[in-house]
């Protein structure tokens, strides 16, 4: 039995960078910067299943767990491992971003 926001997850951590330098030559204003998001690229789990807490597999029953997995079977499509994996539900990977902006 399921209840509504009885989900409860890991804990979730990210540090985010960003370094820039302002500068002039020749009457041009120039500002070069650095931007990385999750330096540590940490794989948070943004969502989870409700009766596991993870995001990585999703408990069910023995005898549930053989018929869904016969099923899958049968469809040839899925493994029950690849059923439960949701890439939409982790965290952002690292992210870097490099750039230059000229004020003239």
């Amino acid at each position: 039995r399921e209840f509504k926001n009885s989900d409860r997850k890991p804990a979730t951590y990210s540090l985010d960078f960003k370094a820039q330098k302002n500068f002039e030559i020749a009457g041009v204003m120039w500002n070069v910067f650095l931007q990385v998001d999750n330096v540590f690229d940490n794989l948070n789990e943004n969502y989870v299943f409700s009766n596991t807490g993870r995001a990585t597999n999703d408990a069910r029953l023995p005898d549930v767990e053989e018929t869904d997995r016969e099923m899958l079977a049968q469809g040839g499509q899925f493994t029950m491992e690849e059923w439960d994996n949701r890439p939409s539900w982790y965290s952002s990977p690292r992210k870097i971003r490099v750039g230059v902006s000229v004020k003239l």
